[in-house]
C-alpha cells in the first residue's frame, strides 16, 4: 500500500484490514463449531457406550459390594457408578475436541490449559479405581477379622472389624491423594 494521506485513507485502510483479518477469521470459526459438534456428539456416543458396557459386565454390583453407590448417594450425585464413570468417559472427549476447537482458532493459551486437564483426567481414573478396589478390600477384611474375632472370642469383632475396615480404606485414600498429586508433602508424610 501507500502512503497514508489523509484521515479518511487512514479509516479506509483500517476498515480494509479489519475486514480482512475478520475474512480470514471465519474459515478457523466454522472449522471449530464443526469440531465442536462433532465432539458433542461422539463424546455422547462414548459416555453412552462406556456406560452401558460397564453396566452389561455388573460394574454397579461390584461397587454396591464396595459401598461405592452410598458413597455417590451420600455426595449427591444421582447416577450410579457405571453413569459417573461413562460422564467421566463423555467428558474427556469434550475436552478433547474442546482442545482441538482452541487450538484451530489460535488460542494457545486455552490450548495449554486443555491439555493440563487431558492430563489429570486418566488420574482422576486410576484414582478412582483404587478407591473402588480399596473399598471392596476393605469390606472382605472386614468381614475376615469380623469373622476370626467372633469365632476366637478374643474382643468386639464389629469394633474391631471396623477399625481393620477404615484403616485399609484410609490406605486407599492416600494412594489415590498420592495418585492425583494432591498435598504430596502431607500425603508422603502419612
Amino acid at each position: 500500500m501507500g502512503t497514508i494521506t489523509s484521515t479518511g485513507d487512514a479509516l479506509l485502510t483500517a476498515f480494509a484490514n479489519a475486514l480482512a483479518v475478520f475474512f480470514a477469521f471465519i474459515p478457523h470459526l466454522i472449522g471449530a463449531i464443526i469440531i465442536l459438534i462433532i465432539g458433542l456428539i461422539v463424546g455422547r456416543l462414548v459416555g453412552t457406550l462406556v456406560t452401558k458396557g460397564l453396566r452389561a459386565v455388573k460394574f454397579d454390583q461390584v461397587a454396591e459390594r464396595a459401598d461405592v453407590g452410598d458413597l455417590l448417594r451420600n455426595a449427591g450425585v444421582t447416577m450410579d457408578a457405571a453413569g459417573v464413570v461413562g460422564g467421566i468417559a463423555k467428558w474427556f472427549i469434550y475436552i478433547v475436541f474442546f482442545q482441538v476447537a482452541a487450538s484451530t482458532l489460535g488460542f494457545p493459551q486455552l490450548t495449554d490449559i486443555l491439555n493440563q486437564v487431558l492430563a489429570f483426567l486418566p488420574r482422576i481414573v486410576v484414582a478412582l479405581v483404587i478407591l473402588l478396589i480399596g473399598a471392596l478390600v476393605a469390606k472382605l477384611l472386614a468381614g475376615v477379622v469380623r469373622g476370626a474375632v467372633g469365632t476366637s472370642r478374643l474382643g468386639n469383632a464389629d469394633v474391631l472389624g471396623n477399625v481393620a475396615r477404615y484403616a485399609v480404606l484410609a490406605f486407599a485414600v492416600v494412594a489415590a491423594l498420592s495418585q492425583l498429586e494432591i498435598a504430596p508433602a502431607i500425603v508422603n508424610t502419612l
